[in-house]
């Protein structure tokens, strides 16, 4: 489990493959803590692209995939991976899956966050939970993609180093 909002958004720092495949038009669609790994040289890279597939002009996959807890409620597209990755964040701040007050949306309160996350006493940490909410909303077309999250964790992340 991570504690700190600096350790939080390190553990995430697998967005910009995120964003670069889907600049590219493919969606990874198996975000998971067993498809992220460190390299040698301290990056995070993502593998095991066997159910990647490239997403139409709409953002749309014709079919929903992934790993159980780890896919957003309303199907498949672009922001799937979002969700997904916002998920494994999820689990490395706490040590374990959300906890889905109804499995059907898979929505969290805020308060359900800052209880689970325990770093709202650090200045940065309403700005984390704020990131986080952006990226686990249940509604698709609310929830942000890695473009638009990456200049806020950029944001906190040099707040936190200096």
């Amino acid at each position: 489990m991570i504690k700190s909002a600096k350790a939080a958004l390190s553990s995430i720092k697998s967005y910009p493959g995120v964003r670069d495949l889907h600049h590219f038009g493919v969606t990874h669609r198996d975000i998971k803590p067993g498809n992220i790994c460190l390299s040698k040289d301290g990056l995070y890279k993502l593998i095991d692209l066997g159910l990647a597939r490239e997403i139409d002009e709409n953002g749309n996959l014709t079919e929903n995939t992934g790993t159980g807890p780890y896919i957003p409620p309303g199907g498949c597209g672009l922001k799937h991976d979002e969700f997904s990755a916002a998920v494994v964040w999820h689990e490395l701040m706490t040590g374990k899956i959300p906890d889905w007050k109804d499995t059907s949306t898979k929505i969290l309160s805020r308060k359900q966050v800052c209880t689970a996350f325990k770093i709202d006493s650090v200045p940065e940490g309403d700005q984390v939970i704020d990131l986080f909410m952006h990226l686990i909303e249940p509604e698709d077309a609310m929830r942000w993609t890695a473009k638009q999250a990456l200049p806020m964790m950029e944001k906190i992340w040099e707040s936190l180093s200096t």
